[in-house]
């Protein structure tokens, strides 16, 4: 059943134990599985609810994204002070995850 974002569901006559793993998948209108998840070590106990949270991840997910925002590495003043209304030079040094820019 599905609820906000999630889906939700309550299974029965699972056998009592140690170390149950629990699977899950999701398929798009092709068949294609495009996301699963599995979260393993669960431990049923007669009588009792057993909550387990499985976490789908998308199975052919893109490549992660390559660029990096620049760091700032210096700032260089012309003057330590400035009048009010008055113009200050600068200049700035920074840094990519490749190389330094000016």
């Amino acid at each position: 059943m599905k609820s906000g974002a999630q889906w939700i569901g309550i299974l029965g006559r699972i056998p009592v134990g140690e170390g149950r793993t629990f699977q899950g998948q999701a398929f798009d209108s092709a068949g294609k599985v495009r996301y699963a998840g599995q979260v393993t070590g669960i431990r049923i106990i007669a009588e009792q609810t057993t909550a387990v949270a499985l976490v789908l991840q998308e199975v052919d997910a893109p490549a992660p994204f390559e660029n990096a925002v620049p760091v700032i590495t210096s700032v260089v003043a012309q003057s330590a002070t400035v009048t009010p209304g008055g113009t200050l030079s600068w200049m700035r040094a920074r840094r990519t995850r490749t190389r330094v820019m000016p």
